[in-house]
């Protein structure tokens, strides 16, 4: 679906989203001067996030961050996991709720849209990803009148099991479109 999803508060910030990986691909917000600008690292066309590897703005998991050789233990229950990032499993692996799905886009469900919110959802399976049980898994993404971008996740799964979810933006604070090393976060 070559489409973008956005939401609005009344104050002004939108926010814009793919459905492929459940991405937060632009946030505007207002300078001091009241001029929108972009403050998330994104593509311009939804062929650029088709070929992205570096998990720009998507949802990632089902565990972010990097399982030491793609092996763990839960329940006394010893589980593999493919490798992704030699010799680690990244962000949920080749197979994880983030990329690409039997070698189609993953595109997640829009289960809910409102002017100021959208709901995503995404189901894998064991078989599929490797980790404990099957997982409906939701993030929410909400723009408020106090100029707040919210994000929940949540899942419901079949089994107890590891879960870790993130939302992987990349955020240039002052807009530019230059690369910078300075900014700050309160």
């Amino acid at each position: 679906m070559e489409t973008f999803i956005e939401i609005s508060s009344t104050q002004g910030l939108t926010a814009r989203f793919s459905p492929l990986g459940a991405t937060l691909t632009s946030l505007l917000v207002q300078d001091c001067d009241g001029k929108p600008i972009d403050v998330v690292l994104g593509f311009d066309t939804y062929k650029d996030y088709l070929n992205d590897t570096m998990y720009m703005g998507r949802t990632v998991g089902r565990v972010c961050n990097r399982i030491r050789y793609g092996r763990f233990t839960f329940d006394d229950r010893q589980f593999e996991l493919p490798i992704n990032a030699p010799p680690h499993h990244l962000h949920g692996g080749p197979r994880g709720i983030a990329l690409v799905r039997h070698g189609k886009p993953k595109e997640w469900n829009v289960v809910r849209q409102t002017p100021t919110s959208v709901s995503f959802r995404m189901c894998t399976s064991e078989a599929e990803d490797g980790f404990p049980g099957d997982a409906k898994i939701d993030v929410t993404y909400t723009v408020n009148d106090r100029n707040q971008l919210l994000i929940e996740h949540g899942a419901n799964c079949t089994t107890a099991g590891v879960l870790n979810l993130t939302n992987h933006s990349y955020w240039n604070l002052d807009g530019s479109v230059c690369f910078c090393l300075n900014g700050l976060i309160r």
